[in-house]
């Protein structure tokens, strides 16, 4: 059975305002198919929605470049590519719910600035 049109707009919703990841949003989307669940309630339900305030995530972003100095030092040497792996630190450090493109920025910004 497919899932309603409104389902899918209030996926595609939670999606475009980085309240989910596009990962999150196809899991949800296989949680509302068929039934008549709000997305918005199963993403609730199940502590998906992504942390999108730069205030509450930058003692994660503070705590990891602290903990990683090497690759920090790798980045203002010039290898931009380690801002992954240091993204990926902060998102072991949120339990994933941190927003990563966020983090990226504000990791981008720490190491620039």
């Amino acid at each position: 059975m497919a899932s309603r049109p409104s389902s899918c707009g209030a996926i595609a919703v939670l999606l475009a305002g980085d309240a989910i990841t596009f990962a999150q949003a196809r899991e949800v989307l296989d949680l509302v198919t068929g039934r008549d669940d709000d997305p918005e309630r199963v993403v609730d339900a199940r502590g998906m929605r992504q942390v999108s305030d730069a205030g509450e995530l930058a003692p994660i972003v503070a705590e990891v470049l602290a903990r990683c100095p090497d690759q920090a030092q790798q980045y203002r040497d010039g290898n931009k590519k380690v801002v992954g792996f240091l993204v990926g630190q902060c998102m072991k450090a949120s339990k994933g719910s941190g927003n990563p493109k966020l983090f990226n920025r504000l990791l981008t910004q720490r190491l620039e600035g």
